[in-house]
Protein backbone atom coordinates (compact mmCIF):
# COMPACT_ATOMS: atom_id res chain seq x y z
CA UNK A 1 0.00 0.00 0.00
CA UNK A 2 1.36 3.43 -0.91
CA UNK A 3 0.92 6.24 1.58
CA UNK A 4 1.83 9.89 1.57
CA UNK A 5 4.05 11.29 4.31
CA UNK A 6 1.05 12.14 6.49
CA UNK A 7 -0.47 8.65 6.47
CA UNK A 8 0.37 5.83 8.84
CA UNK A 9 -0.37 2.44 7.30
CA UNK A 10 -1.01 -0.54 9.54
CA UNK A 11 -1.19 -3.96 7.91
CA UNK A 12 -3.24 -6.61 9.64
CA UNK A 13 -5.29 -9.65 8.83
CA UNK A 14 -8.88 -8.36 8.88
CA UNK A 15 -10.37 -11.73 9.80
CA UNK A 16 -8.22 -11.91 12.91
CA UNK A 17 -8.20 -8.29 13.89
CA UNK A 18 -10.62 -5.92 15.44
CA UNK A 19 -10.00 -2.22 15.34
CA UNK A 20 -10.75 -0.49 18.59
CA UNK A 21 -11.11 3.23 18.19
CA UNK A 22 -11.77 5.56 21.02
CA UNK A 23 -15.01 7.09 19.82
CA UNK A 24 -18.12 8.50 21.41
CA UNK A 25 -21.12 10.66 20.87
CA UNK A 26 -21.46 11.83 24.45
CA UNK A 27 -21.54 15.49 25.43
CA UNK A 28 -18.13 16.70 26.50
CA UNK A 29 -17.09 17.67 29.97
CA UNK A 30 -13.98 19.81 30.37
CA UNK A 31 -13.77 18.88 34.07
CA UNK A 32 -12.31 15.42 33.34
CA UNK A 33 -9.70 16.51 30.82
CA UNK A 34 -6.72 17.11 33.09
CA UNK A 35 -5.64 15.54 36.35
CA UNK A 36 -2.59 16.72 38.30
CA UNK A 37 -0.91 18.15 35.20
CA UNK A 38 -1.42 14.98 33.15
CA UNK A 39 -4.19 14.20 30.70
CA UNK A 40 -6.90 12.08 32.31
CA UNK A 41 -7.56 9.58 29.52
CA UNK A 42 -9.91 7.28 31.43
CA UNK A 43 -13.29 7.50 29.66
CA UNK A 44 -12.08 10.39 27.49
CA UNK A 45 -14.07 10.40 24.25
CA UNK A 46 -12.96 11.28 20.73
CA UNK A 47 -15.26 14.30 20.84
CA UNK A 48 -13.64 15.47 24.08
CA UNK A 49 -10.18 14.91 22.59
CA UNK A 50 -11.01 17.12 19.61
CA UNK A 51 -12.47 19.83 21.84
CA UNK A 52 -9.37 19.70 24.04
CA UNK A 53 -7.09 20.02 21.01
CA UNK A 54 -9.08 23.03 19.77
CA UNK A 55 -8.95 24.65 23.23
CA UNK A 56 -5.22 23.87 23.59
CA UNK A 57 -6.00 21.99 26.82
CA UNK A 58 -3.42 19.39 25.78
CA UNK A 59 -1.47 18.23 22.74
CA UNK A 60 -1.51 14.98 20.80
CA UNK A 61 1.94 14.24 22.26
CA UNK A 62 0.57 14.64 25.80
CA UNK A 63 -2.39 12.36 25.04
CA UNK A 64 -0.20 9.69 23.45
CA UNK A 65 2.23 9.90 26.38
CA UNK A 66 -0.66 9.47 28.81
CA UNK A 67 -1.76 6.32 26.96
CA UNK A 68 1.82 4.99 26.88
CA UNK A 69 2.16 5.65 30.61
CA UNK A 70 -1.09 3.80 31.31
CA UNK A 71 -0.02 0.87 29.14
CA UNK A 72 3.33 0.78 30.94
CA UNK A 73 1.57 0.82 34.30
CA UNK A 74 -0.74 -2.16 33.56
CA UNK A 75 1.08 -4.18 30.87
CA UNK A 76 2.95 -6.43 33.32
CA UNK A 77 -0.39 -7.50 34.79
CA UNK A 78 -2.47 -7.87 31.59
CA UNK A 79 0.22 -8.74 29.02
CA UNK A 80 -2.05 -7.34 26.30
CA UNK A 81 0.44 -5.92 23.80
CA UNK A 82 2.72 -7.80 21.44
CA UNK A 83 4.31 -4.70 19.98
CA UNK A 84 4.09 -0.94 20.11
CA UNK A 85 4.92 1.61 17.44
CA UNK A 86 8.32 2.98 18.44
CA UNK A 87 7.54 6.14 16.47
CA UNK A 88 4.28 6.90 18.28
CA UNK A 89 5.55 10.10 19.93
CA UNK A 90 7.18 11.35 16.71
CA UNK A 91 3.95 10.72 14.81
CA UNK A 92 2.05 12.54 17.57
CA UNK A 93 4.39 15.52 17.25
CA UNK A 94 3.78 15.61 13.50
CA UNK A 95 0.03 15.52 14.12
CA UNK A 96 0.40 18.43 16.58
CA UNK A 97 2.27 20.41 13.92
CA UNK A 98 -0.44 19.63 11.38
CA UNK A 99 -3.15 20.77 13.80
CA UNK A 100 -1.36 24.10 14.20
CA UNK A 101 -0.72 24.68 10.50
CA UNK A 102 -3.66 23.22 8.59
CA UNK A 103 -6.13 21.99 11.20
CA UNK A 104 -7.40 18.46 11.75
CA UNK A 105 -7.72 15.97 8.90
CA UNK A 106 -10.98 14.70 10.32
CA UNK A 107 -12.80 13.73 13.54
CA UNK A 108 -10.20 11.09 14.51
CA UNK A 109 -7.14 13.31 14.08
CA UNK A 110 -4.91 12.64 17.08
CA UNK A 111 -7.11 9.84 18.47
CA UNK A 112 -4.91 6.89 19.54
CA UNK A 113 -5.98 3.44 18.29
CA UNK A 114 -5.15 -0.13 19.20
CA UNK A 115 -5.37 -3.03 16.78
CA UNK A 116 -6.11 -6.27 18.57
CA UNK A 117 -5.16 -9.62 17.12
CA UNK A 118 -7.63 -12.18 18.45
CA UNK A 119 -5.45 -15.24 17.79
CA UNK A 120 -1.96 -16.08 19.00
Amino acid sequence: MIADSRTVVVKCRPVWSVLFVIAATAQSSQAALQSAGAVDIVELTAVQLQEGYRASAYTVVEVVQAFLDRIDRYEDHYNAFISMNPDALAIAAALDEELQTTGPRGPLHGVPVVIKDNLD
